[in-house]
């Protein structure tokens, strides 16, 4: 997604090589074709629906809209500091952990 939103130019969105097929493609279909986990379509809904600020459904919103709203954010919010893919991979060792603390 990152490297969609790259391909955005922030000033004219609908001018990107892309723009028409992204525009058709709701972030939910996205999100199942990429063969998307629970957890990361649960956090894509929860930055969609106001906890990144945005304020849609991700089955109404287009990839377009999405990746421009990546495209002029900040450095260091959520979609773009790599935090949603983090998740994941740091949940196994947080579990452990919490185990480890209640049991000791």
């Amino acid at each position: 997604m990152l490297a969609i939103a790259e391909t955005i130019p922030p000033e004219q969105p609908w001018t990107a090589q892309n723009a028409a097929a992204l525009d058709a493609l709701p972030v939910s279909q996205w999100l199942s074709e990429q063969g998307a986990s629970p957890l990361a379509i649960w956090m894509f809904g929860w930055i969609c629906r106001g906890g990144g600020a945005q304020v849609f459904e991700p089955y109404e919103a287009s990839m377009l809209h999405l990746c421009w709203t990546m495209a002029v954010s900040p450095p260091g919010t959520p979609l773009k500091s790599g935090c949603c893919t983090a998740v994941p991979a740091r949940l196994p060792s947080v579990w452990l952990l919490s185990l480890v603390l209640m049991s000791s």
